[in-house]
């Protein structure tokens, strides 16, 4: 998403800057990692530990879209590619969404 496109969505007209925080609805994809991050903490809770076993989270429900799943001791990340397949959108243990 070229930042400059941003300024439209701002009363003051500015792109994003380094280090600024923007949310951004990336609707279904961002959706779907939510749901995901959630079913994550749920699994934590009950069993005191991430895991990296996509039915596990969705009880074997089909999300739509191709799902990595990293985890450490203490955290986890989920990620996919964008709808145009140029981009990866992840959601960190935190619930941060980033764009690489």
């Amino acid at each position: 998403m070229p930042f400059e496109t941003l300024k439209e969505a701002t009363k003051h007209k500015k792109a994003p800057q380094e280090g600024d925080y923007w949310r951004v609805n990336f609707s279904r994809v961002q959706w779907k990692l939510r749901k995901l991050y959630y079913a994550q903490h749920a699994y934590f809770d009950e069993h005191g530990c991430f895991t990296t076993d996509l039915n596990m989270l969705t009880q074997g429900k089909k999300l739509g879209v191709d799902v990595g799943i990293e985890v450490t001791k203490s955290n986890f990340e989920m990620y996919c590619k964008t709808a145009h397949g140029n981009h990866e959108i992840a959601i960190l243990g935190d619930g941060k969404i980033i764009i690489r």
